[in-house]
């Protein structure tokens, strides 16, 4: 049941946080331009930001500036927001350079980039202007701007704006169209503020002013239309949308999403029951003393974490040794410069064991008898000594793998494991309604699709032993306890020493031998010291355990060894091949832009 909490835990918590905001002062003017205030802050790494700003449309010459004016481009200070330094333009950049910025328009936009890598800790202020952007109707002036296009490659976490009338306008009204989630409120007769969270790349946003006709007196973009009532009419249409949508976005949220969450919980909790959850085994002991079958330890391996590893390896030689499939001779060599000795096995290959061996104790056998010896023999320290070169590591790993496949194979004929008879796609096709929430605007439904996209991975992991593996388990579990709190047992309650060797075997495999051999060897002086045990056999059983516990700790460190020199050799060589290249006053109605979009876009590098 722990891994079902750790698998819902996951979706609890935000894949990532985008901390990057932007802020907007819109100040109109009473002749019909528009002042523009921007300040924009990143997280994150980049060496600039790219502002392309659009002006005017082919399609709609009213809502249109008649041109785009570039007041100044700074950098403000995240620590300290009256501490501001301006840019200097420039005709080219390149990144890393700081405090410049280019610019450049057309007759449509303008495209502003601008120096300013995250070292320097300082936001992106820009000041423009848009000129005789307001138009002046029969009954009515208004302002109309795309503020975020299709072409802002940034989301921001949070994007606020104001809109600063020229003079008091009482009955002014403001619309913006964007996400549902955002609002907008008149504050007074003279300032609008809106607010929208959560703005994903490319969402289009714009808005829409009326203002009484005296407060921009002084515009001369005069057209001879009556669009009071039109307007009302299209953004009251806008509205009666936007708010259907937030009903239905009500109901999708706040009862479909907890009803399909509830769901999964109780199919996650179902399918945990019936396909994860272990058979209850009938042995519940702390330690077991003996061995509970004659499976070979890298075959247990398998069973206890469904997988083979070099512990298993290690483990497996140490039982080809037990088993005097191999006989094994101490060597004293010299080594470096000042020629110290050192230990070093010769392992030769015995054809009258004294227990037969299994398919993949001969497989290994042959495995390093031709590829570090002579085909009779060969010594330990070679393993990671022949491994020279690329040829060399591929030809150990293809081996390595060969020998683990064959094991997982012989292991999984033993039936440790029920194979999951189940189809999964009703429970992938459950899985995903997230998405298909989310193509259709209800963002709310990100965390669920996390959720399940969690269940599916959930599904590919799980692995539930049969009756009797489970058995098995629970009693080699027991083992690993009993070895491993071998020294806190008095001797009296240790099994026979005939089984100490094997033991040894099996802590290797369990990856505490160094641990096991040190208790062993304690053990063993302490029994050489009693008067009832025959002084000749104590001294040989304690040069025995010795000698094994050098093997045991020589064959872990040359098997690891060799592998991990193996890996190294590939990636080093894969490495080589690689080439690299571097580079750098209520909700808001739905939908956003208008006359084919525009309004700021661009993105950081």
């Amino acid at each position: 049941m722990k891994k079902v909490f750790l698998f819902i835990l996951f979706f609890m918590f935000p894949l990532f946080v985008s901390a990057s905001n932007m802020d907007q002062d819109f100040f109109i003017q009473s002749n019909g331009d528009v002042i523009v205030k921007s300040n924009v802050s990143l997280d994150g790494t980049y060496n600039g930001f790219e502002f392309i700003i659009k002006y005017a449309y082919d399609n709609n010459e009213v809502n249109s500036a008649d041109d785009f004016e570039l007041i100044k481009v700074c950098g403000v200070s995240k620590l300290n927001k009256s501490d501001v330094i301006c840019f200097d333009k420039v005709t080219s950049a390149t990144s890393g350079q700081s405090n410049v910025y280019t610019y450049s328009k057309d007759i449509y936009s303008a495209y502003i980039t601008v120096y300013n890598p995250y070292v320097t800790n300082r936001d992106f202020y820009l000041e423009y202007k848009f000129k005789n952007v307001v138009a002046i109707y029969n009954d009515i002036a208004e302002f109309r701007l795309n503020l975020l296009s299709s072409q802002m490659k940034e989301s921001f976490s949070n994007y606020t704006f104001t809109i600063n009338l020229p003079s008091a306008d009482p009955d002014y009204r403001i619309w913006v169209h964007g996400p549902l989630s955002g609002s907008v409120e008149r504050t007074s007769s003279i300032l609008a503020k809106a607010q929208v969270s959560d703005i994903n790349a490319g969402e289009m946003m714009d808005v829409r002013i009326l203002l009484n006709k005296s407060v921009v007196s002084e515009s001369n973009k005069i057209i001879n239309l009556n669009m009071l009532d039109k307007i009302l009419e299209e953004e009251q249409k806008l509205a009666n949308e936007a708010n259907t949508k937030r009903i239905i976005a009500k109901g999708v949220n706040y009862v479909l999403a907890p009803l399909w969450l509830i769901g999964l919980v109780i199919i996650w909790i179902n399918f945990y029951k019936k396909h994860d959850k272990e058979y209850k085994s009938d042995f519940n002991e702390k330690y077991y003393r003996d061995f509970p079958s004659d499976h070979s330890p890298e075959i247990i391996e398998y069973l206890m974490n469904h997988k083979v590893t070099q512990n298993g390896l290690s483990a497996s030689l140490l039982n080809i040794v037990r088993k005097k499939g191999l006989v094994v001779e101490e060597r004293v060599v010299k080594k470096g410069i000042f020629k110290k000795e050192d230990k070093d096995f010769l392992f030769t290959k015995n054809d009258n064991p004294k227990e037969t061996l299994t398919e993949d104790e001969i497989k290994l056998i042959d495995w390093f008898l031709i590829s570090f010896g002579d085909g009779k023999s060969f010594l330990i320290s070679d393993l990671k000594k022949k491994i020279k070169g690329e040829s060399d590591a591929r030809a150990f790993i293809r081996n390595y793998d060969s020998w683990k496949g064959s094991v997982i194979e012989n292991a999984k004929k033993e039936n440790f494991y029920q194979e999951l008879k189940i189809s999964k796609g009703k429970y992938v096709f459950y899985s995903i309604i997230p998405i298909i929430f989310l193509f259709a605007g209800f963002s709310m439904f990100m965390p669920l699709m996390i959720a399940g996209m969690s269940f599916i991975s959930y599904m590919a992991t799980v692995k539930k032993r049969t009756k009797e593996g489970n058995e098995y388990y629970s009693k080699y579990k027991a083992l690993k306890n009993f070895l491993n709190d071998f020294g806190n047992f008095k001797n009296t309650e240790l099994p026979e020493i005939a089984l100490w060797e094997r033991f040894l075997v099996f802590a290797t495999m369990f990856n505490i031998a160094e641990k096991v051999s040190k208790q062993m060897e304690l053990k063993i002086a302490d029994i050489q010291n009693r008067a009832d045990i025959n002084s000749s056999f104590n001294t040989n059983l304690f040069g025995y355990l010795y000698i094994n516990s050098i093997l045991s700790r020589n064959i872990i460190s040359s098997i690891n060894s060799a592998y991990t020199s193996a890996r190294t050799e590939i990636q080093r060589a894969t490495s080589s091949r690689m080439s690299s290249g571097s580079g750098f006053g209520g909700g808001f109605s739905g939908g956003g832009g208008f006359s084919g979009g525009g309004g700021m876009g661009g993105g950081r590098f």
